[in-house]
């Protein structure tokens, strides 16, 4: 009996061993893509006594006032099926709407929408033909890292994708380790000097119109913006985002700020990622680590005790007393 209990034991702790090998080369990869099923999201952006451009029925000015923005993702699961031969299961469709308002009257100053594509691993934005930005019709070639950093991310700087220049020739530059709700997270910063926007006729004319003396022709718009996020390395999410955003309308022997604030995430925000970021990241770990750390222990240690028990010597030296009980 003891030998059949030691042969089942050993063959268990094969099967541990083969599981603590098997779950690192492939469970974790697939734990730590972008999944095609991953919910809606959402995050919310505070701003407050900022200087903002409102625009109603052809009438523009720069109230002081409290904004929020709202940011949500919508995965594109059907559209991202759909182009898994071309993605070569590599990449994922999202969908995002922002929604700015004023937090006093509620009502919206602006709108924005984007489609693009993001590499499940990296999340950096992959080269995809259809990808656009506010207007289906205006297609934009997205690079570097847009909404996420890359699974296990590295003390390193990292291309960040910038909106309103259409680049990412600013990247986001490691500038320590930090703790966010007591979680260890990555700091990045990201810093846009002043730079001339490529702006449409059209909107410099109407805006020259509001703000500068009667007879200005020409003018132009700056911006500028400073990035700062706190990423937990081993999902790549933000736990907390803030960027401090200006943009100035210049005409010859004049300027008027446009927008100048400090916009940050909501401590609701902050909570919901923290939450998100730990539960992801431990399923990560359990997957890599814990999991193949335990179960190698234990195969190893059920498969000495069945080795043990498969020899079953106590079998055989009561084997030997019958037999000299008989001669007896």
């Amino acid at each position: 009996m003891k030998r059949v209990f030691g042969t089942l034991l050993f063959g268990l702790g094969v099967v541990f061993i083969v599981l603590a090998v098997g779950l690192p080369l492939y469970v974790a990869p697939a734990v730590t893509k972008l999944p095609y099923d991953l919910e809606p999201t959402s995050s919310l952006v505070v701003a407050k006594n900022v200087t903002f451009l409102d625009v109603d029925t052809g009438k523009a000015t720069t109230p002081m006032g409290n904004l929020e923005s709202l940011t949500e993702v919508v995965p594109q699961k059907k559209k991202t099926n759909n182009l898994q031969s071309q993605f070569q299961d590599n990449a994922v469709v999202w969908s995002v709407y922002t929604t700015t308002w004023r937090t006093d009257t509620k009502k919206v100053i602006s709108k924005g929408s984007t489609e693009l594509a993001l590499e499940r691993v990296s999340g950096a934005a992959v080269n995809w033909k259809d990808a656009w930005a506010d207007d289906p019709s205006n297609k934009v070639n997205f690079s570097g890292q847009v909404y996420k950093f890359p699974f296990h991310t590295e003390k390193k700087d990292y291309p960040f994708w910038d909106p309103q220049l259409g680049n990412s020739n600013f990247p986001a530059k490691f500038q320590g380790v930090d703790t966010v709700k007591g979680m260890e997270v990555y700091r990045f910063e990201q810093t846009v000097p002043m730079t001339k926007l490529q702006a449409k006729p059209e909107q410099i004319a109407f805006l020259t119109s509001q703000f500068a003396p009667a007879g200005t022709t020409g003018g132009e718009m700056w911006y500028s913006n400073t990035r700062t996020f706190w990423v937990e390395p081993t999902t790549g999410q933000y736990l907390n985002l803030r960027e401090r955003r200006n943009m100035e309308l210049r005409w010859s022997g004049g300027m008027q700020t446009l927008l100048k604030g400090d916009f940050v995430y909501a401590d609701s925000t902050v909570d919901k990622a923290v939450e998100t970021a730990g539960s992801n990241k431990s399923l990560i770990n359990t997957v890599r680590l814990y999991a193949p750390i335990g179960l190698g222990a234990g195969g190893l240690l059920f498969m000495i005790v069945g080795a043990v028990l498969a020899r079953s010597p106590g079998v055989r030296r009561s084997r030997h007393a019958a037999d000299s009980e008989y001669l007896d």
